[in-house]
């Protein structure tokens, strides 16, 4: 095995694991979020990527949409809404905002 792939939020955890059973080289992570820690293994080498789902804006815009629609400000003629992802990888890093939240 070279990749593990993680399909929840326990990226940074399951990097952990590589690094501590020293297989960083032989094993390479991919999963999702974005934490201090994701942080530090792609800089070393240990998260190959991770899809960064922006929680904080999402449920921000959940909330957002869910009051226009209670003062009558918004009428649903769509069901689905697009929420913006980011791919995190090495070189990507310096241009990625985490934690922030954008007003609509």
């Amino acid at each position: 095995m070279n990749v593990l792939y993680v399909t929840n939020g326990l990226t940074q955890w399951a990097a952990a694991a590589v690094k501590s059973s020293k297989l960083q080289g032989k094993v390479q992570v991919f999963g999702y979020e974005c934490t201090e820690m994701t942080h530090d293994f792609i800089h070393e080498g240990i998260i190959g990527a991770t899809i960064y789902q922006r929680p904080a804006q999402q449920w921000y815009n959940a909330l957002m949409l869910m009051y226009e629609y209670l003062i009558g400000d918004r009428t649903f003629e769509e069901t689905v809404f697009r929420a913006e992802c980011s791919i995190m990888i090495e070189e990507s890093l310096p241009f990625v905002h985490r934690g922030g939240i954008s007003t609509l």
